[in-house]
């Protein structure tokens, strides 16, 4: 599975608000929530009742608002002047206007975005996203230009949902004990467990329209399955991580957005890949490629760790066991 497609992430910061009753005897006035217009015929009386509380209780809010409506006050503004034009020219130049500060906020929370400490950890899991060496339709793809029966594909799935929900469960055990940024190793572990799946590609493997050896495709599957566990936890650890670093951020939920953008943005670079290496021949290059995109993830951690706790093996563990050794 894709790590785009699991929805085991945990949410960090609105465990604080509760769902009490709001004490007030105004009537509930939902239409006057920004964002939630045409919701007042079709939600029900809890579920406006949830949306009240959690407008109220978060402030941020309101404030991330006030800078949409600016934006759309804007827009709306230009638009009114535009039915005044029927000159091209002058029609081209209102439609630049209207785009004009939107572009400038995207701009402006990119820089943000970037310079901001977390954005090693978010490119790290995004390089994720620009690989094949997962069971999408491209490996399927190529595994069955190689005679493997859907059963048998089927199967290797499944085994693998099962490796990773392992991880899911290791990764909060893990954390309460070494912390969630060291247990955000998974990474590397994914770096080891997907190497013989990429030798798989180029020792012994069979030719196109043949099935791999046996050896051959137990390199292929295991490294998959085991990878698995690094992925899922890896994931559910850094996406705690930027909640946590986040949770006071003023523009927390436009950061959090572009991490989601990037990674759209690499998944969309692994469907460019797979159309110039559209071969099954040629499907090891797309392999090599992924690896690549995965290591340089387990960089990008291992950067924004060191960053965050300023060394990246503790000295002392390493001098006890060299006492021990000794």
């Amino acid at each position: 599975m894709r790590a785009g497609h699991r929805e085991t992430k945990s949410a960090v910061g609105i465990n604080n608000i509760r769902e009490g009753p709001i004490k007030s005897n105004r009537k509930l006035e939902l239409h006057k929530i920004p964002g939630t217009e045409g919701l007042g015929d079709e939600a029900s009386p809890a579920d406006a009742d949830r949306i009240n509380v959690v407008y109220r209780r978060l402030p941020i809010l309101a404030i991330e608002e006030q800078g949409r409506l600016a934006d759309i006050a804007i827009i709306r503004a230009t638009a009114a002047k535009s039915k005044s034009h029927s000159n091209g020219v002058d029609m081209i130049t209102v439609n630049i206007k209207k785009i004009g500060p939107i572009l400038r906020r995207t701009v402006s929370d990119w820089r943000e975005f970037i310079t901001s400490p977390i954005f090693p950890s978010s490119l790290a899991i995004s390089l994720l996203y620009l690989t094949v060496l997962s069971f999408d339709g491209t490996m399927i793809s190529w595994l069955r230009s190689h005679q493997f029966s859907d059963a048998f594909v089927a199967g290797m799935r499944g085994v693998c949902v099962v490796t990773g929900l392992m991880g899911t469960v290791a990764m909060p055990w893990m954390e309460r004990r070494i912390g969630v940024n060291l247990t955000s190793f998974h990474d590397r572990f994914e770096v080891v467990t997907l190497l013989p799946v990429l030798l798989s590609f180029f020792v012994g493997a069979a030719k196109e329209g043949q099935r791999s050896s046996p050896w051959n495709a137990a390199m292929l599957f295991t490294g998959m399955a085991l990878s698995r566990i690094g992925l899922w936890a890896f994931d559910l650890c850094q996406t705690k991580e930027i909640q946590i670093t986040l949770q006071d951020h003023p523009r927390r939920n436009s950061i959090m957005a572009l991490q989601y953008s990037l990674q759209n943005l690499l998944d969309m670079t692994k469907y460019v890949l797979t159309i110039v290496l559209s071969q099954p021949r040629q499907f090891k290059w797309a392999a090599l490629v992924s690896y690549i995109s995965v290591g340089l993830g387990a960089i990008s951690y291992l950067a924004y760790s060191r960053k965050e706790r300023g060394h990246l093996v503790h000295l002392d563990w390493t001098e006890r066991l060299i006492r021990k050794k000794n």
